[in-house]
């Protein structure tokens, strides 16, 4: 793997690595605000703030109008898929980085940043609704960073002794000497 590919690997990993964990862990899936309060919806929790007082709490707080326990799953194992994804990328920046051409490792980073963008599709569109709140950032940075983990996974898997995808290299067989 010459040297660009290389570094251009490990960015694309490690910007993916910072997009999804970002994604995850923000409270801007969805927000919004009315009546001096406010409410941001991440995967795993909501953050609420009336007036000066905020305090995080379980998804089950938003009331009855969003209780949906489908979306609470697709929430919990969209934010289980990131950490996964994460990892692999941090290990295929790291390995990137040393000089290491891992394929498997690579192959295994595009799979999990596909299966946590599925996760995220489904958590999406089960969202339940509601008229005052908005989608937020999160949801780009979270499939800015699949994206892009995608990308690292392709650029590290292409980089091998400067073939690219879809060639082959043929053997001369000992007839044709």
């Amino acid at each position: 793997m010459d040297a660009n590919k290389r570094w251009i690997g490990v960015a694309l990993a490690l910007v993916a690595f910072g997009l999804i964990a970002g994604g995850a862990q923000t409270h801007s899936w969805w927000s919004g605000s009315s009546d001096g309060g406010s409410v941001g919806i991440g995967m795993r929790d909501v953050y609420l703030c009336l007036g000066e007082r905020c305090a995080a709490k379980p998804m089950g707080s938003l009331g009855p109008e969003l209780d949906s326990a489908g979306w609470y799953r697709a929430g919990m194992a969209s934010s289980a898929a990131a950490l996964l994804a994460c990892a692999l990328l941090l290990a295929l920046g790291g390995a990137l980085l040393f000089g290491k051409r891992n394929a498997l490792l690579a192959k295994t980073a595009v799979m999990a940043c596909a299966v946590a963008a599925t996760a995220a599709i489904v958590y999406v569109v089960l969202f339940p609704g509601h008229p005052e709140t908005r989608m937020g950032y999160s949801v780009l940075m979270y499939f800015g960073g699949t994206g892009l983990g995608v990308a690292a996974g392709l650029t590290a898997v292409a980089g091998g002794s400067g073939h690219r995808l879809g060639r082959r290299e043929t053997i001369p067989s000992a007839d044709m000497r």
